[in-house]
């Protein structure tokens, strides 16, 4: 049996705490359910905050790991000092699965940096983004 282990992180703005599986849920396999069973909750209301290997960050040409990353945010570390906060940025993420790499062109705007530490904020790339994210997450861990 395949199994899943979804990282949860803390911030200052939620906790982490067990959700129960959505009406939404119903397509996934029980086993993607029980891997989704505890999310980091906070920032938005019911946003969820992933680490996984399998997105990359991608901008001028560089691919960077991306620290943790939710429908509408993404944490990074490493970005170049130049980068500041309200600063516009292009890019995209790398999604990588067994099928190949699916690169997502996007654009969005640096909310907070605090060192090394970078948060960009960005617009959904597509309707059902967070559910097509959750759901391709537990699917390549």
């Amino acid at each position: 049996m395949k199994s899943f282990d979804i990282k949860t992180t803390r911030s200052t703005v939620g906790e982490t705490r067990s959700r129960q599986p959505s009406a939404e849920d119903t397509s996934s396999t029980a086993e993607e359910l029980s891997a989704l069973a505890k999310v980091k909750v906070g920032g938005e209301a019911g946003s969820q905050r992933f680490r996984s290997s399998s997105i990359r960050f991608e901008m001028d040409g560089k691919t960077l790991e991306i620290f943790d990353i939710s429908a509408s945010g993404i944490c990074l570390r490493d970005l170049p000092t130049w980068i500041e906060e309200g600063q516009a940025l292009s890019f995209a993420l790398l999604l990588v699965s067994e099928e190949g790499i699916r690169r997502i062109s996007l654009s969005g705007m640096v909310h907070h940096r605090d060192g090394a530490d970078v948060v960009v904020t960005y617009p959904a790339p597509f309707e059902n983004w967070e559910k097509f994210l959750r759901e391709f997450i537990a699917r390549n861990m």
